[in-house]
């Protein structure tokens, strides 16, 4: 048998039905007020949890993306079921195997894990834990200093060290490429002849952020000056001077600082994170024709573009000069578990919603989440199409051609009422429960729209977080 062949019977045939129910009980412990379909359940002795862990252990080891989530939604639930310090010791030892250290240290922080697990394992387990926690390391040239990452992060820091002037990184949210490309880009401006680096980030909210990251990351090196200002004085001191400048804009502040200083402005290093947002109608225009500016003026400039799950990033390269190495780095192996969850009311208890996780083409149901009142506060949110209108109007109109002909009576007289019942129901509703921890997303019977949230579950994690939301039509 394959190695491919074992991960597929192992995830499939062998361990899905415990894969599933370990799923149902992970993901309803992060819902309050949810009578859980297996709440009663002992994760103890409901699970035989030695062959769980050999074959977490196993599926790790594949490159592919459903393997590696079936390996580490039994090191998750190893570690924050209430199972055995034994256990939970070997589903922190299965979360190293991931290259998910930090969740290791949250667990620890947050008593899952008793201190001092280096300690407890055997010789044989302490040497590949070392090794494993060396492979999975980074050296930052300026300060000599080891960080840990996972192995998307360290395929981005070879390519983004390379020899290659444009490079396209794309991965899942939560995967650390903000992370790593700040840690990058300060170790890169410290050891090589960058005097101008430029980080574009699409708001200014997310400016802000990169802003104060960085300048915490370098609170005592003096020779680094960080701005998300577009100043003149910034950009002239350190082309004359000895200090260096790292400037977060977003693509409007960019074209500001190139207008001011025309000819004169010149950048050795550019990053552009949420690069996907290059195909936007308006701002995205706005942030090709900065790439483009800066690029002409040098076109030796060194280019990092970082893409949330991006199925083809290697398309952001092609603007790049005919002479330049050009390398992607694509991955969609997982960090963090993300359950996509559908909620429908209870016939007639507006109080009762029906959860259901959506797994493959079939939904895992979940339980039933009770509100401590009915649904308050709605909120107007999408507006459906026209062409859905439409459809909708349609079906009011023959139902009413129907009871007229049925019917002797005029019904002129609930008409403008029964059509603006019906214009209502065209509108799709947000309801907000009493705690607010999950979104919950209905509609109404005429927009024929169901509606899910997707709920993102980090390791660990005190609260689920609200990832997006999105209306599909049945």
């Amino acid at each position: 048998m394959k190695d491919t062949e074992l991960f597929d019977w192992l995830s499939g045939e062998a361990l899905r039905d415990d894969i599933i129910r370990l799923t149902q009980i992970t993901v309803a412990t992060e819902i309050t007020n949810l009578d859980a379909i297996h709440e009663s359940a002992d994760p103890k002795k409901s699970f035989d949890w030695q062959q769980l862990l050999l074959a977490g252990s196993l599926l790790a080891r594949s490159t592919e993306r459903t393997h590696q989530e079936a390996a580490l939604r039994i090191a998750t639930a190893a570690v924050t079921l209430e199972t055995s310090p034994e256990v939970r010791d070997a589903g922190a030892v299965l979360l190293e195997k991931l290259s998910n250290r930090r969740s290791v240290e949250l667990a620890i922080l947050r008593n899952r894990i008793a201190p001092d697990l280096e300690g407890r394992l055997g010789v044989s387990m302490r040497l590949e834990a070392n090794r494993r926690r060396f492979e999975d390391s980074i050296l930052l040239e300026s300060s000599g200093k080891w960080i840990g990452v996972n192995d998307f992060q360290k395929e981005l820091w070879a390519g983004a060290s390379s020899g290659a002037g444009w490079l396209s990184a794309s991965a899942p949210t939560a995967s650390g490429k903000t992370y790593l490309v700040l840690q990058w880009l300060l170790d890169h401006v410290r050891t090589s002849k960058t005097k101008i680096a430029v980080y574009l980030a699409p708001t200014r909210a997310l400016v802000s952020e990169i802003e104060l990251s960085l300048k915490e990351l370098c609170q005592s090196d003096t020779g680094i000056e960080i701005t998300s200002l577009p100043l003149t004085e910034v950009y002239f001191s350190s082309t004359t001077g000895d200090k260096k400048a790292v400037f977060v804009f977003t693509q409007e502040r960019l074209h500001l600082l190139v207008n001011l200083l025309g000819e004169d402005f010149s950048v050795d290093l550019l990053i552009v994170d949420e690069a996907h947002k290059i195909g936007d109608n308006q701002r995205g225009v706005i942030l090709q024709d900065a790439i483009e500016r800066v690029s002409r003026q040098n076109p030796m400039m060194k280019v990092v573009f970082v893409s949330p799950s991006t199925q083809n990033p290697g398309e952001l390269l092609e603007d790049a000069p005919n002479d330049m190495p050009k390398t992607s780095v694509n991955t969609d192996m997982p960090t963090v578990l993300q359950n996509v969850i559908l909620a429908e009311q209870v016939p007639r208890k507006p109080k009762e919603w029906s959860l259901d996780l959506v797994w493959g083409d079939s939904p895992i149901p979940l339980g039933t989440l009770k509100l401590s009142n009915k649904p308050a506060g709605l909120k107007k949110g999408w507006r459906l199409s026209q062409r859905r209108q439409a459809v909708a109007a349609a079906h009011w109109f023959t139902a009413t051609a129907r009871l007229k002909r049925r019917t002797s009576r005029s019904l002129s007289a609930s008409w403008k009422a029964r059509r603006r019942q019906m214009i209502r129901n065209c509108w799709t509703w947000l309801i907000w429960p009493a705690k607010g921890s999950t979104v919950i997303i209905s509609s109404r019977r005429w927009s024929n729209v169901v509606s899910l949230f997707t709920m993102e579950t980090c390791p660990l994690s005190s609260a689920p977080r609200l990832r997006g939301c999105s209306a599909t039509a049945r």
